[in-house]
């Protein structure tokens, strides 16, 4: 989590201008609808392909990174 006194630090350096810009963004923000998980994938239900099995095991895939 960021220092709070850097978060407030980086607000008084803003000006004016910037300063309403990320208000009306927090604002934007705050006010947005919450989709659920059946609502913001409603349009993928049914139409992915799963190539294998989906509790099959990835470590050895990752370990070659």
């Amino acid at each position: 989590m960021l220092n709070k006194a850097l978060i407030l630090e980086e607000i008084d350096s803003l000006s004016e201008q910037e300063l309403e810009k990320v208000i009306s963004l927090i604002h934007l923000l705050k006010n947005k609808p919450k989709l659920t998980t059946q609502e913001l994938f409603a349009d993928l239900r049914g139409n992915v392909t799963y190539l294998e099995d989906l509790t099959t095991p990835t470590t050895d895939e990752w370990e070659q990174l």
